[in-house]
């Protein structure tokens, strides 16, 4: 089973990342969610 994790771009979302991999847990993407007319990120 892969992990899929919610990405905002923040400090948050990163040290998930770095917590996964240090498990080691297969991280099988990133979700980014992004406000089209803003064109950034939606949640950070």
């Amino acid at each position: 089973m892969k992990i899929l994790v919610s990405w905002s771009s923040g400090k948050d979302s990163a040290w998930m990342v770095h917590v996964l991999r240090q498990q080691p847990l297969p991280i099988g993407g990133l979700l980014t969610t992004i406000n089209e007319a803003a064109q950034r990120v939606a949640m950070h």
